[in-house]
């Protein structure tokens, strides 16, 4: 029977091994199907074509989707020419069919730094008809219907018009300043990512955009009475000129003037990461309307009309097509360029980051490879991203997993992602599925309520981990810069994937609009994914030094943590203390000022009740003054917004004080903290001191006014300086007045038991009742040292008084009070 019962056990044992190494071969195998069909899919992405702008009467401008290219196709003989292998070259670049020229920025390395130059191609002499010198950093250009030139240098615009070289300083750095057709104005960036209209002739300056929102990429009808541009978010506005009016058109990206009257844009819709449908629009300005063409097979993107000409990229293949619009349909489609027509051999490939200005310490944490492998991290951009954002200020113990791709290593915090676990009180036990219907728990559970990342919940999930956080759904530039400059990570929903990205921001190139990230897919300037994610570079939306493009910039959730800013000490003389039962007054604690009550009568209970003016993660500390009369289980409570929490605390111990965590709650609008010496020992008493508020988002909170008037009414001990070595001074502040009227008494340490004459501050004399106010010494031991009766100001404590610690008894017999005080007195 017993070797049945071993046998049994041995098969079940190898069974459920078997079984275990089976499912995690499964697992891995379907996580390198999906990394295959991901990889191809990036494929498409990495090398599809990009951009296709017509130019009359056969050719065809088109880029690469990571814009290191800029290429010409000729439909007559159907050859492709290289314009530009280098980098950048293919981002925003402007077509002038009055002028012949297709305007263009290259970036190259020279000498081992990054150089910028702006060119003018000519495409039927298939030959640069201008090309600067290398800058340093430079815009790109543009040009009007009578040839001037614009393209910006550092901060100032500089206009070529025939011969002639105009420089107009700006004040900013702004990549994109296109000129008017007319040749009589530009558009500019500030720092603010906000839109200026420049005047050439009369040098003025004009605001139009509100400050709201980032703006980025503008650009103007062909009649020169509207300018087309979008927010950092993907919104669409056209701004009149003459009138001085914006009006606002709708989602979408992609946005172009398809004539004076109508533009064009692509709307998409993405659901769990996946990009479902991203179908062309043309909206009538005159009439606001809007002409949606849905194509169910299609996801078209980068649309442009040359008359009843359309093209655009196919997201499914990466070619580019041609097709008619006719009765709100896409009709004659066919394929004109294969993705595969071009093999870049750009200097693109060869992506050489500048050097930051600034770049903060972060660990690195990849969505995939850092991950348990039970766990398919495909869709756990955003947790991954405030993982890392939490773990900037090491919030998180380690708790490693062994990761087997791309080679078998130990990741410290990948659990977190997909695992329940508990933190400041929160436990993450909420379930989403992965992309493999896999349920996963943890940072991913909570932020991915149903496969996509909810920005409410990252910002939540960021100040339950002990930080301040904030949701900006209108960031800019100049705020970026500032979290940055103040040591904070910023994490950032961009569009860097079709179906939008999140990314955790780091640093900066501050001149240029490059922001240096941890990117949890990879780096996407070496092409998704790879394991090259941690100081990532991208250019930010409007700019181009040649790396990936962040396109789009929705949301910044913050991720600052600041103690000295969050921090708030309330104790029993703030009005917002109150107690029930008997409690009687004594000094020592925080404030040298506390209530007791005798826990031998139960019932007594103190509250402190503050105010808060805004829901918040608070951790509770309280402060009371250790000693051997006191109990060993006094009960502390905390009402927050989901029931009360009790803490008991043993307040025993002698001469010792400090802080005690009480722990850490999510509270709406007031916070309650009490102390009772129900439950607690018979004999002994229970403390009510201070409490400390570690306010984890920094919520604003109702000032205690009444603080200054409610300390006036009682009289106060201070002792300086305490330690002391021969003299220490002794303040009384008495109630009538609020400030030290009256010195107590000011003590000595001599060589004998001389009495030393008086030296007693001039300024602060003693009270004329101070005949009243008796205080007696005793040493650790509790054997009374000295008495005195304090009525000259001054007294010597003689060679008696050694070198120890000792406490000060005074009594005040006129109101019955007495305080006692810790004296240190060192040699």
């Amino acid at each position: 029977m017993t070797n049945f019962l071993v046998e049994s056990l041995r098969e079940i044992c190898y069974n459920g091994i078997m079984k275990k190494r089976i499912n995690r071969i499964l697992h891995i195998i379907s996580i390198l199907l999906f990394l295959t069909s991901l990889l191809y899919s990036n494929e498409i992405q990495r090398k599809r074509l990009a951009q296709p702008i017509f130019f009359p009467p056969s050719h065809i401008i088109f880029s690469i989707e990571s814009r290191n290219g800029l290429f010409l196709y000729d439909e007559t003989d159907r050859t492709i020419t290289t314009i530009s292998d280098k980098r950048g070259s293919g981002r925003y670049f402007f077509v002038s069919e009055e002028n012949n020229l297709i305007a263009y920025k290259e970036i190259s390395n020279k000498g081992g730094e990054s150089f910028q130059r702006v060119c003018f191609y000519n495409p039927f002499k298939k030959k640069n008809a201008y090309q600067s010198v290398w800058y340093r950093l430079c815009g790109n250009p543009s040009i009007s219907f009578n040839g001037r030139k614009a393209f910006s240098r550092g901060e100032t615009v500089t206009i070529l018009d025939k011969s002639k070289e105009i420089e107009l300083d700006i004040g900013y750095y702004s990549n994109l300043s296109p000129i008017s057709h007319n040749g009589n104005s530009f558009i500019f960036n500030d720092r603010n990512d906000q839109l200026w209209l420049y005047n050439i002739n009369s040098a003025i300056k004009k605001k139009i955009t509100d400050d709201k929102l980032g703006y980025k990429e503008p650009s103007w009808s062909e009649d020169d009475k509207k300018i087309l541009f979008s927010s950092l978010g993907g919104e669409i506005f056209v701004y009149y000129v003459d009138e001085d009016s914006l009006i606002h058109i709708g989602k979408g990206c992609c946005h172009r003037w398809k004539d004076k009257n109508h533009i064009s844009y692509v709307k998409q819709e993405v659901e769990h990461y996946s990009l479902i449908s991203s179908d062309i629009v043309i909206y009538d300005i005159k009439n606001s309307k809007e002409t949606f063409f849905g194509t169910p097979n299609e996801l078209e993107i980068e649309p442009s009309f040359f008359h009843d000409r359309l093209f655009y990229v196919s997201l499914i293949d990466g070619a580019i097509y041609e097709a008619r619009i006719e009765d709100d349909r896409i009709v004659d489609k066919k394929k004109i360029l294969d993705r595969e027509i071009i093999k870049n051999k750009s200097e693109g490939n060869n992506v050489r980051e500048e050097r930051a200005e600034i770049i903060l310490n972060i660990p690195f944490l990849h969505q995939l490879y850092d991950t348990k492998d039970e766990f398919h991290g495909g869709w756990a951009c955003g947790p991954t991203s405030c993982v890392m954002a939490v773990q900037t200020y090491n919030k998180l113990t380690n708790w490693g997993t062994i990761c087997t791709w791309p080679y078998e290593h130990m990741s410290l915090f990948g659990r977190y992602i997909s695992d329940i676990y508990t933190y400041n009180g929160v436990t993450y036990d909420w379930m989403s599925y992965d992309p493999n219907s896999n349920p996963a728990y943890g940072a991913y559970g909570y932020i991915c309520p149903g496969g996509a990342a909810v920005w409410a919940n990252m910002e939540q999930y960021i100040i339950w981990h002990g930080l301040n956080s904030f949701m900006d759904i209108s960031p800019d530039w100049s705020e970026f810069l500032s979290e940055i400059n103040n040591g904070y990570s910023v994490v950032v929903s961009t569009q860097l994937t079709a179906a939008g990205h999140i990314i955790l921001g780091k640093g900066y190139v501050e001149a240029q609009h490059t922001l240096i990230s941890n990117d949890p897919y990879g780096n996407k300037n070496y092409g998704y994914p790879n394991y090259y994610g941690s100081g990532a570079f991208y250019d930010w939306p409007g700019y181009n030094n040649g790396y990936e493009n962040l396109n789009q910039v929705k949301v910044f959730i913050g991720a600052r943590y600041d103690f000295l800013q969050t921090v708030k000490i309330y104790d029993d003389l703030d009005m917002v203390f109150s107690y029930i039962g008997s409690w009687l007054e004594r000094t020592g604690g925080y404030d040298m000022h506390a209530y007791y009550t005798d826990a031998s009568v139960q019932g007594d209970s103190a509250f402190w009740k503050i105010h808060i003016t805004q829901p918040d993660t608070i951790s509770i500390y309280t402060e009371f003054y250790r000693g051997g009369d006191r109990v060993k289980n006094a009960h502390y409570f905390t009402k927050h917004k989901d029931g009360t929490a009790e803490v008991i605390v043993d307040q025993r111990g002698y001469g010792l004080s400090g802080w005690y965590e009480l722990g850490t709650y999510y509270f709406e609008d007031s916070v309650i903290i009490g102390a009772t010496d129900t439950g607690s020992d018979s004999a002994g008493i229970v403390l009510a001191d201070a409490v400390m508020l570690v306010f984890h988002n920094a919520a604003g909170i109702k000032k205690a006014d009444e603080r200054e008037e409610k300390r006036g009414e009682r009289t106060q001990l201070r002792i300086f300086p305490n330690p002391f070595t021969k003299t220490t001074t002794i303040y009384l502040i008495l109630p009538s007045t609020g400030h030290p009227d009256g010195i107590v008494d000011t003590f000595h340490r001599t060589s004998s038991a001389e009495s030393i004459k008086d030296k007693t501050n001039d300024q602060c004399q003693m009270p004329n009742d101070s005949k009243v106010i008796s205080l007696h010494i005793y040493d650790v031991s509790g054997r009374l040292v000295k008495s005195l009766s304090l009525s000259t100001g001054h007294s010597s404590l003689g060679t008696d008084l050694h070198s120890g610690i000792y406490f000060l008894i005074i009594k005040d017999h006129k109101s019955g009070k007495t305080f006692k005080k810790k004296l240190l007195k060192i040699e």
